[in-house]
């Protein structure tokens, strides 16, 4: 179905498409890169970031075409007991329970390997897909 991993280059050229002035934008905290020069930047400096372990970004893939489709992240607190996690998938793959999935993948990130104690989704007003995916009950 899908899977996270780590930013990789290139994927800036396959997932610019999906986030460029897209209804994508309407609900994330970001309003969209300006160009592609800017959104590789942007995902050069969330993979230098990654490295550093001070945050945690991935890149959504599509399996069986191992398309990129998406971009999930972990923010842990200055604590490191506590994280933020966010996620847009692309239109055309928007509704094919992906959000889900992603949602169980960071959850297992976040309490197996960062050992966090909580994680939280700021999620916009009006934006019910993520609000039925992050109400959903966890179970793994």
């Amino acid at each position: 179905m899908i899977r996270l991993r780590e930013v990789e280059n290139g994927d800036a050229d396959k997932l610019f498409p999906f986030v460029y002035k897209t209804p994508v934008t309407d609900t994330l905290i970001w309003d969209g890169p300006d160009s592609l020069e800017a959104y590789r930047d942007g995902l050069a400096l969330r993979q230098a970031q990654t490295q550093k372990g001070e945050a945690h970004f991935f890149t959504i893939v599509e399996e069986t075409t191992h398309q990129p489709i998406g971009s999930a992240s972990v923010h842990p607190e200055a604590n490191k007991v506590r994280a933020e996690v966010g996620l847009w998938i692309g239109i055309p793959y928007q509704g094919k329970g992906y959000g889900s999935k992603v949602v169980i993948e960071m959850l297992k990130y976040g309490i197996e390997k960062l050992r966090l104690e909580k994680m939280e989704a700021p999620i916009f007003v009006g934006n019910q897909a993520s609000r039925r995916i992050f109400d959903g009950k966890y179970h793994f």
